[in-house]
């Protein structure tokens, strides 16, 4: 039989874990609407033009949330050329692959096979 191992109540433990549980289904709203809205999308739009929009979006969004707090860009060209490889790789190339195939097949699919996406 296995012992039974307690662990100590903290205060403001149980606040932090109820907004971790909200956070969580937030982003489980989130990223588990965005097939539907991708395939709504790909009615109106091209999967390179689909994807090159929300990136323009998504990266003006990211942009301003660094200069507003404060953040600085890297200054050396070795991590502006990773970061450009590597963006191209793990994002461009997948998406239009993804948008791609959203075009053809159920949201549902789409959102089942993105969970076996390796990317960070």
């Amino acid at each position: 039989m296995g012992t039974l191992v307690t662990v100590p109540f903290r205060v403001g433990s149980m606040q932090k874990r109820n907004k971790a549980i909200l956070v969580f289904a937030a982003l489980c709203l989130i990223w588990g609407s965005t097939w539907y809205f991708i395939k709504v999308g790909l009615v109106y739009f091209s999967p390179f033009l689909f994807a090159g929009v929300r990136f323009l979006i998504a990266g003006g969004l990211l942009t301003g949330i660094l200069f507003l707090t404060g953040k600085k860009l890297p200054r050396t060209g070795a991590v502006w050329k990773y970061m450009i490889y590597s963006s191209f790789l793990q994002r461009t190339v997948y998406f239009v692959w993804a948008f791609g195939g959203a075009q053809f097949l159920h949201p549902d699919f789409c959102r089942a096979s993105s969970a076996f996406y390796a990317g960070p």
